[in-house]
This record gives C-alpha cells, structure tokens and sequence, in this order.
C-alpha cells in the first residue's frame, strides 16, 4: 500500500538524475510493473518492479527506453521511496506548487 494518492505532491529527496532532487512534483499514476508507460508516451524500464509514482513538475531530467539520458520532459517515473510527501505543515508549499503546475 502506498503512502501517497494520485494528486499529492511530493519532494524528490533522491534520484539517479542529481537535477531532479529537491524538485516538487505532482503524483499522477502509481505502478510496479516492469515496463511503465508514462501518460506522454515515453516508457520506463523498472526491472526490479519497485513501488513507483509517474510525477509531473517542469524540467524533469529523464533516462527511458524512447528517449536519449538527459532528456528534459515534464513527466518522470519515480520510485516511491525517493519521495517525501508534503502534506500538513507544508500546505503553503503545495499550494503554491499546484499554482506553479497550473
């Protein structure tokens, strides 16, 4: 089960794209599969079927199976245990983050 729910947003406190990290991001879709395909076409190879969340933010730096590495795009997949919920005494913050992403 997860922590989050479609909508939240969330912190990248980890990523294999150091550009990524500290970015906030709005969760779109959760999967484990082993191919994820994201809602702009691009497709993620998860081979280890980890707990993860398509995000949305602007300038998200990418690795996929369509696209060269380092490809900005504006959808990523992010595993779950990368991510720090901002809820509660972060409201303001995610209020802002959803006018940002509007």
């Amino acid at each position: 089960m997860s922590l989050f729910k479609a909508g939240d947003f969330a912190l990248v406190v980890s990523a294999t794209q150091a550009e990524n990290i500290g970015k906030v991001v709005e969760l779109v879709v959760f999967s484990n599969e082993e191919i994820i395909v994201l809602q702009d076409g691009g497709k993620v190879s998860n081979p280890k079927m980890l707990a993860c969340w398509e995000v949305a933010a602007d300038s998200l730096v990418t690795t996929s199976m369509m696209r060269p590495e380092g490809f900005t795009t504006n959808r990523a997949a992010v595993p779950e245990r990368n991510l720090m919920p901002l809820r509660g005494e972060f409201e303001p913050l995610q209020q802002h983050a959803k006018a940002v992403l509007a």
